[in-house]
């Protein structure tokens, strides 16, 4: 059996705005849809944060692949939608080799969802902060 990480408290102090992609496919998609979206920006080497987004539409889940802007407006400028991360404490579990980890990644959101802390209204985030370390993270009900 998988030993996950402690949940732990995660700070974003500033709003992110982030420039997304919707994936086609929940499961299948995601991939496709960084690509497309990396098309899209025709990053020249720059460095974006990369994120993913599960957000509630309806009756369905939806993935979202997402990069920061570059400079603020970067996404109006191109035309391109974007998503905001509300700035605020948000419970998080580090998941280390996520790509060796894939099947991790639900049992570790259903584990920060389970929490009576955790606001479920809001999106489930992935944060890969290297590409060994996906930081897992959902927004708290409350300060804590």
């Amino acid at each position: 059996m998988h030993i996950m990480n402690p949940i732990e408290a995660y700070e974003i102090e500033e709003d992110i705005t982030l420039i997304v992609e919707k994936a086609e496919d929940f499961g299948k998609g995601i991939g496709d849809a960084f690509v497309r979206l990396a098309e899209k920006l025709e990053n020249k080497g720059e460095v974006r944060d990369c994120y993913g987004l599960v957000l509630k539409e309806e009756t369905t889940m939806t993935y979202y692949a997402a990069f920061t802007e570059l400079f603020i407006g970067e996404a109006t400028e191109k035309k391109l939608p974007t998503q905001v991360i509300d700035h605020g404490t948000y419970l998080s579990i580090l998941i280390n080799e996520w790509n060796q980890n894939l099947m991790h990644i639900g049992p570790t959101f259903d584990q920060l969802l389970r929490s009576e802390l955790a606001d479920t209204a809001m999106p489930c985030i992935e944060f890969y902060r290297t590409e060994k370390e996906l930081l897992c993270i959902v927004k708290t009900k409350l300060s804590i």
